[in-house]
């Protein structure tokens, strides 16, 4: 058993969106997302992510940051149980005064996955 692992992953992705509650006249978004997670003793996780959505700006090459994303994660795993919570929390860059987010906390129920940590 180790008693600490660092975990992150890198991803890139486009939303179709066919009302875009971001920024008028924009069909889809593309992002950038960014996480990090911490595993000690096996059984404590803390981490957590950051999204960047991107408007394209008609006409050219160049796009618009519209959205930032972060959340952020605690769990304790057991076994195929995990209790834990995160929050999420939206920051509007056009409208700067517009902030959304919400806690939440669960259990979870998972089957062994192929990769396990320490074997």
């Amino acid at each position: 058993m180790q008693w600490l692992y660092l975990l992150f992953f890198l991803e890139c992705g486009m939303v179709p969106i066919e009302t875009p509650p971001m920024m008028p006249n924009v069909q889809h978004y593309y992002y950038t997302q960014f996480g990090a997670d911490t595993v000690l003793f096996d059984h404590l996780i803390i981490g957590g992510d950051t999204r960047c959505f991107f408007a394209p700006i008609e006409g050219s090459l160049q796009f618009v940051p519209a959205v930032m994303e972060y959340t952020f994660r605690a769990a304790l795993v057991f076994g195929p149980f995990e209790i834990g919570g995160r929050h999420q929390c939206n920051h509007h860059r056009e409208y700067l005064d517009t902030l959304s987010g919400y806690t939440e906390f669960y259990i979870r129920l998972s089957s062994p996955s192929r990769i396990q940590p320490g074997n």
